[in-house]
């Protein structure tokens, strides 16, 4: 089974710093509270963290195989085990873009950052209400107090996919519903000269479309692969809802190699969790070494500290 590592970025908010955002992440409560444990930090100019996702299954089936033989037979869990799935990540403190670990049925990169997105924006709704009742509450604070407050924590969580040409043009192809694609071209040819009249003097020009829902989505997806195919594109976004139901948006980016992929087998011996001792576990995490080491990649480094415009 391969473990990849994919890139994704987060888009906060005003009046929540991501160093507050993560404390409250570390705060959230565990087993047998929660089927999830987060536990985030600080590594230096990088935040590393481990997203655990705790399964209900009591219990699973083994193979033996002998020659061409097999046998499947029950195998029982010892009692208060439960099979858990990792997914170990590191974020750049200041753009707030990351690498993710990832193998197949762990929490997927989309599945994280949604669930980062509700948890900040419920730690959002809850300053926000705390502010009100700290001014008086909602029947004696001014309009003007209540406004200034919601200014103060401007913007709910957003993130994004980072992706590579070829993975980008995939998960189009998967999304059940388009909403909006946007594209950059770094060269403007001849026939927009002559219906955008400002492109012969600029440095670049961008484009959005945005897309009815009744829509067909297949016609959508075609035209979308099209332009992509025949524009010399320097970054492109689509935002809509991916193959799993789960609204998405998918960044492309041609200017870093591909992330690193390896074999379960290889890395699942290193694994060693402690809740007694998250830091530790987190510090010394083999998989976290690895995570820095491709990102100290020049042409990732150069994706992962350079902010989005």
């Amino acid at each position: 089974m391969k473990v990849r590592v994919f890139g994704f970025e987060w888009q906060l908010g005003a009046g929540i710093p991501v160093d507050d955002f993560c404390t409250h992440l570390n705060s959230l409560p565990g087993p047998p509270d929660s089927k999830k444990v987060v536990a985030i930090h600080d590594l230096g100019n990088f935040l590393g963290g481990v997203i655990i996702s705790i399964k209900d299954m009591k219990a699973y089936c083994e193979m033996k195989i002998d020659g061409g033989k097999f046998k499947i037979s029950p195998q029982q869990l010892e009692r208060n085990a439960r099979i858990a799935d990792f997914n170990f990540f590191v974020i750049h403190k200041e753009t707030h873009k990351g690498l993710y670990q990832h193998y197949h049925q762990s929490t997927a990169t989309t599945s994280f950052c949604n669930f980062c997105r509700q948890k900040y924006n419920n730690l959002r709704n809850s300053k926000i209400k705390a502010d009100i009742d700290k001014a008086g509450g909602e029947e004696v604070i001014s309009k003007k107090d209540k406004k200034d407050i919601y200014q103060k924590y401007k913007g709910t969580f957003g993130f994004s996919i980072l992706l590579k040409p070829e993975n980008f043009k995939t998960y189009v192809q998967q999304m059940k519903l388009i909403k909006d694609f946007n594209i950059e071209f770094s060269s403007i040819e001849e026939p927009e000269k002559a219906y955008l009249p400002a492109a012969e003097c600029s440095k670049r020009v961008a484009h959005r479309f945005v897309f009815s829902e009744e829509s067909p989505v297949e016609m959508i997806k075609k035209k979308v692969l099209e332009t992509l195919n025949v524009a010399d594109a320097k970054k492109a976004q689509v935002h809509g809802v991916g193959d799993s139901g789960e609204e998405v948006i998918y960044r492309l980016y041609k200017d870093y190699n591909s992330f690193e992929e390896m074999e379960y087998d290889d890395i699942i011996d290193s694994i060693s969790i402690d809740s007694e001792d998250l830091e530790t576990s987190i510090k010394e995490s083999e998989m976290i070494s690895l995570l820095l080491k491709v990102a100290g990649q020049p042409s990732t480094k150069q994706l992962l500290t350079k902010p989005t415009k």
